[in-house]
Formats: structure tokens, C-alpha cells, sequence
């Protein structure tokens, strides 16, 4: 969401989030929510407090936001000494993007944790390799045609965007100062680790998955470059969805294209997919799950699930039921557990745990087997979920720490650190029948980083 700003005020809808959900927990988590009123009442609670976020931040008026406020135009005036606000837009993990004017000219920064992570600004023309750059385009962007040109300024470094447009899509691409394509190299902050010394440890080839070395990487279009799910439809294709739009994409592995998409409803959270048979399920983040009809032939369905949970993003269906992970810690119970959930996929009147995850067991493994893992940070919050086809383990993805554990049963058998480098956000997971698995990776917001798929063969 965006607001126009005078300089002065501020939308802080993290804030309203954390009042909010205090009170949540100070009403309902003393002891139990077992009871159906209780229930109902929880959830009655999660949309006031969703619709409080909205109102916060469409009115921003809270002191403690202006606070946040005074400190991000500190970074701002920085780099321009006089700013005039344009825009203030910013996302729930806290991510800012301010828009100012500077001595006439438009500059754009970006904030995440009251640090400057870059900078946009107009560049010269005479600055700017065209020759390369154009060369590049002609070979894989033939067609289109470039409409604006700026340079992006980190802490450590700078590029070249330039926006490229073809009928009426636009695209950012990015180059280094002397025309050749840029590669972001993201870092490790909970998880470090040598990939070589990694591949020798006889646990981790235990997995028969060998992640620092895909088979195969599809960079995916921009219209998915915050993917968040997937499922494979078949050899040739994989079923997809992204956080904002409220439609399943069908994406073509070999012509790098989405050729099909089927709409469910307008916009959300959408965290996963599972399928069965030609319907496909989707999961918000706030536990309701949309039934979409792949034939055509039958109008979406929704069903609002009453977890004990503010945030649900994993799902997965096997053998007649559908598996829900919490990426949050339930209402009153420890920070360090995260549940996996499990309901019949014709019957949603009962839920049932089906797995605890535990933080301090996954740490405590990582010790145990993996001399050569430094933890950095550890929190494990669920992303995705899937059921190995062959063993009939379920991996359990966490998009926060790049890690994916390994469960059979309720026992936990192995955890795989992925690279910050091949796996920006690892958000989705599935497998074909012969064991092969494919991981997606959201971009990142700007679209420096594509979002991918990749392909691990099952050794």
C-alpha cells in the first residue's frame, strides 16, 4: 500500500500488528481455545485485526510511527539535505521504499532494519555502455524496447537498471557499470556453511539430494517473480502461485512461459498449492483454503479453517488429506514450536496435529551431524511442505533460514542447509514420481534477484 506524505506522517501498521495481536494473546491464550465460541471469537479477532492494519495504514496517526518516521528521513537526508517526499510505500517484514525529490531530480531508496540497502537515482547518458547493452537485448529481448535507465547505488556497490517495456509489460533488467549482466550474490544471516566439505558429510549424502548443485534452474517471468507455490502438473509443466494475484499459473519448464492460468478470486497472501485430481487447492495465510476447479467446469470454493495460528503457509495433499504448516508458534504455547496440521480433504470439521516441530531439536541435530554448519540464527518457520513419493518423508521448508528438514513420521532424519546464492526465498516444494524435486525461490521486490525453480535430481 502506498501514501502520499508531507514529510511528517507516517502509516505504522507493524505497530497496529503487535497491539493487536497482544491483545489476542491476552484474551484468548491464558489457558485454552478448545471451546467453538472461543474459536469463533479468535477468529473474529484476526480480521478486526487485519482490517486494522488496513485502516493504519490508510491513516497513519500513531506516535511511535512518527517516531519510525523521524528516523528514516535521517538515512534520507543523508543523501539529499532538503527532500520532498513523494511516496512512503511499506511492506509487513518492515521493508521501506521512500520516493523524494532532490534538487529536482527523483530518487528512490529502500530501508530494512533502519539500514540503507540501495539507493535510485537518474544517471547520465554518457555513462551508460549502450553499445553492450543493447547488444544483450537484441539476443534475448528482441522486441522490446528500453524506457528508462537509472543507476542503482548499494553499500558495497553499483549497476544499472534499465526498464524495458513490449506491449505495455514492462520489465526491469540489470547490468554492471560496464554493460555485462548483474548478479546479485545474496548473503547467509542464520546459516553458514562449505558447500565442498558439506558434500562429504555421510549424512547429508545420506539424503540422496545434492542442493548445492541443481540439475536445472528456470529463471521465471516477472509476473512470477514472488512465487510462492508450486505443484507439478506433469513433465512439461508446473502449477503455480504468487503472493498477490488470486490465480493458479500453469508455467511451461521448456518454453520458460506461463500458458495457462485458471482466476480463483482477486487478491491476498497466497503461501501454497496442492492438487487432487482437477482441483487445485490454495492456502492465504490467514488458514482459508480456495478449492479452484482446473476443468473450468465448477465455480472456486472457499473454507475458512479456525488453526490456532495467525500465519499458515505450507500445504500439501497425500492419501485423502490435507497438511497444513504453521509458519507462526500457535496462540500461548512455546515460540520455539511450529505444528504441522492435518485434515481430511472431504471432511474439514476435524483437525488434527500431525507433527511438532521443535527449534531446539533442529539445532541440536545440526550440532550432532553437521561440524560443518555455523547457526547463526535459527527460528525455523515453515514455507512449504511436501511428501517424499518414494520414502513417504515429509521436507519442510524454511524460506527465513534457506533450511529444509526431513521428517518420517514424527522423527526428524535430516536437515539440509540451502545456499543463500541458488535459493534467494525458498518458498515452494514438490516431487516428481522418481524422487526428483523442484524448490522455488522468490525474487526479491525490486527484481535485481529473478525467482526461479530448480530442478535436484534424487541420486
Amino acid at each position: 500500500m502506498t501514501n502520499s506524505l508531507n514529510g511528517t506522517k507516517y502509516f505504522s501498521q507493524r505497530i497496529a500488528l503487535r497491539h493487536i495481536f497482544d491483545a489476542v494473546r491476552a484474551k484468548f491464550i491464558a489457558k485454552s481455545v478448545g471451546d467453538k465460541a472461543k474459536k469463533a471469537a479468535l477468529i473474529l479477532y484476526v480480521l478486526v485485526a487485519n482490517f486494522a492494519i488496513l485502516l493504519a495504514q490508510k491513516y497513519p496517526n500513531d506516535a511511535a510511527g512518527e517516531k519510525y518516521m523521524e528516523e528514516y528521513m535521517k538515512i534520507v537526508r543523508e543523501h539529499c539535505g532538503a527532500p520532498e517526499i513523494i511516496d512512503i510505500e511499506r511492506s509487513l517484514d518492515g521493508y521501506v521504499e521512500i520516493e523524494f525529490l532532490c534538487g529536482g531530480e527523483k530518487i528512490e531508496i529502500g530501508i530494512k532494519d533502519m539500514q540503507m540497502i540501495y539507493l535510485e537515482r537518474p544517471i547520465a547518458r554518457e555513462e551508460v555502455p549502450f553499445d553492450k547493452i543493447e547488444s544483450k537485448l537484441e539476443k534475448q529481448y528482441e522486441g522490446w524496447a528500453i524506457d528508462e535507465i537509472a543507476r542503482i547505488e548499494t553499500n558495497d556497490t553499483s549497476f544499472i537498471k534499465v526498464e524495458v517495456v513490449q506491449g505495455g509489460i514492462e520489465q526491469n533488467l540489470y547490468f554492471t557499470n560496464d554493460g555485462k549482466w548483474y548478479k546479485a550474490k545474496p548473503t547467509a544471516k542464520h546459516l553458514q556453511f562449505d558447500a565442498a566439505s558439506l558434500e562429504q558429510n555421510t549424512k547429508y549424502l545420506s539424503a540422496r539430494y545434492n542442493l548445492n548443485s541443481p540439475h536445472a534452474v528456470y529463471e521465471l517471468p516477472d509476473l512470477l517473480r514472488e512465487i510462492s507455490g508450486i505443484e507439478i502438473r506433469d513433465s512439461s509443466a508446473v502449477y503455480c502461485i504468487q503472493d498477490e494475484i488470486g490465480a493458479v499459473f500453469e508455467y511451461d519448464l521448456a518454453k520458460n512461459e506461463v500458458v495457462k492460468s485458471h482466476r480463483f478470486i482477486d487478491y491476498g497472501d497466497f503461501e501454497d498449492i496442492a492438487v487432487d485430481g482437477s482441483t487445485a487447492y490454495i492456502l492465504r495465510s490467514d488458514g482459508c483454503l480456495f478449492a479452484c476447479d482446473l476443468s473450468g467446469k465448477l465455480p472456486a470454493a472457499s473454507h475458512i479453517f479456525q488453526f490456532n495460528s495467525l500465519n499458515i503457509e505450507g500445504l500439501d495433499y497425500s492419501d485423502g488429506y490435507l497438511y497444513f504448516a504453521s509458519k507462526a508458534p500457535l496462540l500461548g504455547k512455546s515460540e520455539d514450536e511450529r505444528v504441522i496440521f492435518k485434515v481430511k480433504s472431504d471432511n474439514y470439521g476435524k483437525i488434527e496435529e500431525y507433527l511438532v516441530i521443535n527449534r531446539n531439536e533442529l539445532m541440536k541435530f545440526i550440532a550432532d551431524n553437521y561440524k560443518e554448519i555455523t547457526v547463526l540464527d535459527l527460528e525455523f518457520n515453515p514455507s512449504a511442505i511436501a511428501f517424499h513419493p518414494i520414502t513417504k518423508e515429509l521436507f519442510v521448508l524454511s524460506a527465513h533460514d534457506r533450511l529444509l528438514a526431513i521428517y518420517s513420521g514424527k522423527r526428524l532424519v535430516n536437515v539440509l542447509p540451502l545456499s543463500p546464492e541458488i535459493y534467494h526465498k525458498p518458498e515452494g516444494i514438490d516431487f516428481y514420481d522418481n524422487g526428483d524435486m523442484l524448490i522455488s525461490s522468490e525474487g526479491d521486490k525490486k527484481g535485481i534477484i529473478k525467482g526461479t525453480i530448480n530442478l535436484i535430481k534424487y541420486e
